[in-house]
């Protein structure tokens, strides 16, 4: 796989919940196949940072990531952790957060 030689600079302290798109089509069509009209958060297992997550990505890959680069960033007012809870969806209907392995698998093979 090719890789441009450019540096990438990532926030290590600055979080997500990743999802893949094939996740969310999964969960819209839950939603309107048993008429589910109300408010849902569906989410990943984990939060990640977006350095760690590109990191995680290119070992999935098998590609060195010594391009990508720790960065922090000035948080300010902005909460580190924001993550809603999922458990609704999951109690529910038994829509489980989605891992990184099968999001990994879903950018990976589209």
């Amino acid at each position: 796989m090719y890789i441009k030689k450019k540096k990438i600079n990532l926030y290590d302290n600055y979080y997500f919940s990743p999802i893949s798109i094939n996740y969310f089509y999964a969960f819209i069509k839950l939603v309107l196949e048993k008429d589910l009209l109300d408010l849902w958060h569906i989410c990943a297992e984990e939060q990640i940072s977006y350095y760690k997550f590109a990191v995680k990505y290119s070992k999935y890959l098998d590609i060195t990531s010594n391009k990508i680069i720790s960065k922090k960033k000035k948080t300010g007012l902005l909460p580190k952790f924001t993550k809603l809870s999922c458990m609704k969806a999951v109690k529910q209907h038994k829509f489980y957060p989605q891992s990184l392995n099968n999001l990994f698998r879903d950018l990976t093979n589209g």
